[in-house]
């Protein structure tokens, strides 16, 4: 078997399977439609593993009759496949293992709950609504670990973007530069109707189905493992500038970004250079090691737990979301940005969903019933580590 004219990799064959047992597992139609042309419908687990087992002894005799790799060693695939599609369900994610209702009720009822519904003081324990200037440079500095990691919380806590938006840039969206400060260009493209920076004509849906065979990330439906949302951001057709991210401090963090972008990039020149990375993503997994995921998309849930996995390193119970809140707040306090400004920044349609940010604070309010100055006492500019550079 030859794929794209070169014998494909134990690891491809292993994915090619894995993808082959989720169409199965899932079925192939999306909102009434099927982009694949396959149209086939969901089965269960149990047809899953027959036509796996089925190709995995044929491939065996293959490999054996001339000596190559095997398509799926233990039936993986299935196993994987299925154990997603039952945690996504079980977190209310997807409804793609509906035929599995019977399966799931016969678990012991001493099982735990997984989803067990939270109290009020539970979240507020847990999640901390936006990030101090120096809790930011602390879960980057400390909390990341590798340089994909610390772009991701950069384009978070610096960029303002959302959780879900850094998954849907291509590596050609950031390798331009500012000229005056050196930092990276961050370039915003809606994942379906956006541009490419390599054409003017074709959008990124075209683009994806011409040259990889693929769907953009918006259309892979909730159960899908590379599906990432798209909330909306406001991207505006006359001002080119405001499909660029805006960095807060943009000497330091947005050239810290292209510092790290680069070891990311020499980290990975292998993969990079020898075109099997099938996709034009920014962001993949770079777990090695053996690893059969390689150089595939970085999954919403992985980037979830990155960041959660950053913060439990520093100490802050916190969720993703508080990294754009800090840089709202820290547009506000700190730069003391407008807020028609920091409305276009932060690409709200509203000045409603800004407001937020203009609130007066505890330390205000306390200010004025003490009689001392009634201006609204922001956070002092910090000190940022030595190794993001010098602005």
């Amino acid at each position: 078997m030859k794929c794209g004219g070169e014998a494909p990799l134990t690891g491809d064959l292993y994915v090619l399977v894995q993808e082959y047992a989720e169409a199965r597992f899932r079925g192939t139609w999306i909102a009434g439609e099927d982009p694949t042309g396959l149209y086939w419908r969901r089965v269960r687990i149990s047809t899953v593993s027959e036509e796996i087992r089925a190709l995995d002894r044929y491939s065996r005799f293959v490999a054996k009759l001339h000596d190559s790799p095997v398509f799926n060693p233990d039936e993986h695939a299935v196993v994987k496949v299925a154990r997603f599609y039952r945690s996504a369900r079980e977190a209310g994610r997807s409804d793609a293992l509906v035929h599995l209702r019977g399966v799931r009720r016969r678990r012991s009822k001493a099982a735990p709950t997984i989803n067990r519904r939270m109290t009020e003081s539970d979240k507020a324990a847990m999640r901390a609504k936006h990030l101090s200037p120096a809790e930011m440079i602390e879960t980057v500095e400390h909390g990341a670990r590798s340089p994909r990691d610390k772009m991701l919380l950069l384009l978070l806590g610096y960029a303002g973007l959302r959780i879900s938006e850094p998954l849907h840039l291509y590596v050609n969206d950031v390798v331009e530069l500012f000229r005056e400060t050196g930092a990276s260009k961050i370039r915003l493209e809606h994942p379906e109707n956006g541009s490419c920076v390599s054409s003017t004509t074709e959008d990124r849906s075209g683009f994806l189905a011409r040259v990889y065979k693929r769907l953009p990330r918006t259309q892979l439906g909730r159960g899908h493992r590379e599906f990432a949302g798209w909330k909306g951001m406001v991207l505006t057709e006359a001002d080119s500038a405001n499909r660029y991210a805006f960095w807060l401090e943009e000497s330091i963090t947005g050239r810290y970004f292209r510092r790290c972008l680069e070891a990311y990039f020499d980290d990975h020149k292998s993969l990079l250079r020898t075109g099997r990375l099938r996709h034009p993503y920014l962001f993949f997994n770079t777990t090695r090691n053996g690893a059969l995921n390689y150089g595939q998309p970085l999954s919403l849930s992985c980037a979830h737990e990155l960041v959660d996995r950053a913060f439990r390193r520093v100490g802050i119970r916190a969720g993703s979301h508080a990294c754009r809140h800090h840089y709202g707040f820290y547009a506000a306090d700190v730069l003391q940005i407008p807020q028609e400004t920091l409305m276009r920044m932060m690409h709200h349609s509203s000045i409603v969903s800004t407001d937020t940010y203009y609130h007066v604070s505890a330390a205000s309010v306390r200010a004025r019933i003490s009689g001392t100055d009634i201006r609204r006492i922001p956070y002092a500019r910090p000190e940022f580590p030595s190794s993001w550079g010098k602005p």
